[in-house]
């Protein structure tokens, strides 16, 4: 009789064992990668554009010439950055720094006529086998009426594994 109780603890102990044992346990979220771009880098590099942008004669041009400020559309920017910087956060700070001028109106992203849309691509280069990651945006101005395309408009950052970046416009 007392072979029963032991067989009994000895049963439990095993089917917790072997509950516990096949358990499946989640997978852990993978870490963002060391070297990644982070919406401050959105919120900077769009205040740098906007500010180059702004410094060129197009503004003063188009005012002169047709009594009003010019209307901007933020347009296509092609992703090369293996979605490592979220286009939508990049296109709400352009529109944002740009927004913040009294030299340019900025028109819907989908509506709205507009003198000049604002476009270009979004990408990057690893340098001293990927410790370093060189972002590159490039955008054009192009004139919606005769679909010229002003001096491009070039801003890249230089991200290590240090939170700091270096920053250069073109």
């Amino acid at each position: 009789m007392r072979i029963a109780p032991c067989l009994i603890i000895l049963l439990a102990v095993a089917g917790i064992g072997l509950a516990v044992g096949c358990r499946r346990e989640e997978p852990l979220p993978l870490p963002p990668p060391p070297i990644s771009w982070f919406p401050a880098d959105s919120v900077q590099a769009a205040n740098d554009l906007a500010t180059e942008a702004l410094k060129r004669p197009w503004v003063n041009e188009f005012r002169d010439h047709a009594a009003r400020v010019p209307v901007l559309r933020i347009g296509q920017i092609a992703d090369r950055s293996d979605g490592e910087v979220d286009m939508r956060i990049l296109n709400q700070e352009l529109t944002r720094a740009f927004s913040a001028s009294s030299a340019v109106r900025v028109a819907e992203a989908d509506g709205g006529a507009a003198d000049f849309t604002l476009a270009g691509t979004v990408g990057f280069q690893e340098a001293d086998k990927g410790a370093i990651r060189y972002y590159q945006i490039d955008l054009k101005l192009l004139d919606s009426k005769n679909e010229t395309v002003g001096a491009p408009l070039s801003v890249e950052r230089a991200k290590d594994n240090n939170p700091a970046s270096v920053d250069a416009i073109k």
